[in-house]
């Protein structure tokens, strides 16, 4: 009997400290690292009975890291998986950051070329984003990684779509972020000159260099591209003297951020 008890102490002692492990996301990190990566995800897996909600985040995010940085790894799909499952427990379907739980795991799939699964995990994450009216930002972020994926898939004009309506979702905010509309008028200028849409391009762009002039910082190596790109746009629709003087304004934006 007392045999029996020191066995049974022993593996309390072992149960202590695996628990203890899972909750650490330093310790998931160094399993990985030293290729642990099966242990690493049975400890954090076993962090959502009990874990407090700050480990059990905190885990996430070290599995998310560690999976992100070995994509051809057989781990890294389980990884984030549980690493979903973590987020999810955390914040369930009504949490601010409920939309986001999905987000990594999806970005992977699209990134091992498997399309179809990252659509259905971002259409999900798009349900839950709809359903939160009260902050725009979720959404904005579900509809740029749906259109990037579009762009994978070359279907310019789900992109060209997707990217619109993240758009919408930012300017649907009180304040919206010029640094926020910046990229996603690059994006759809991008779209639009490929397709040769170029009163759309030309629209696009003129409105990012707007925002940039919202900002309040000197213009940018930056800002003479995108007054380059315009010039093109504006060669296109038979607007020489605009483009003439378009190319001017870039060239003395360089000349001044070569001095800087």
């Amino acid at each position: 009997m007392d045999q029996a008890n020191a066995t049974a102490r022993r593996a309390n002692d072992v149960c202590v400290v695996v628990l203890s492990c899972v909750m650490d996301e330093a310790t998931v990190r160094m399993l990985w690292d030293e290729g642990q990566a099966a242990e690493a995800i049975a400890g954090a897996r076993a962090a959502l009975v009990g874990a407090p909600e700050d480990a059990r985040l905190s885990v996430a995010g070290a599995l998310i890291a560690c999976a992100d940085a070995a994509d051809s790894s057989p781990m890294a799909e389980e990884a984030h998986r549980v690493a979903a499952q973590l987020r999810e427990s955390v914040w369930g379907s009504d949490h601010p950051r409920s939309p986001y739980v999905r987000l990594p795991l999806a970005g992977w799939l699209q990134r091992v070329g498997r399309f179809d699964e990252a659509e259905r995990e971002l259409l999900a994450a798009l349900a839950v984003a709809e359903r939160r009216t009260e902050d725009p930002r979720p959404l904005r972020d579900v509809l740029v990684c749906l259109a990037r994926l579009a762009l994978e898939r070359n279907d310019l004009d789900e992109a060209a779509v997707r990217f619109q309506c993240a758009m919408a979702a930012e300017e649907s905010r009180p304040r919206p972020e010029a640094i926020e509309l910046q990229p996603l008028l690059g994006e759809l200028h991008a779209i639009y000159a490929q397709q040769g849409r170029v009163a759309e391009a030309a629209s696009a762009m003129e409105r990012r260099l707007q925002l940039s002039r919202t900002l309040g910082r000197r213009p940018s190596l930056d800002d003479a591209r995108d007054l380059l790109a315009l010039a093109d746009l504006r060669d296109k629709q038979g607007r020489s003297g605009d483009a003439a003087a378009l190319r001017e304004r870039s060239a003395r934006i360089s000349r001044a951020a070569g001095r800087r």
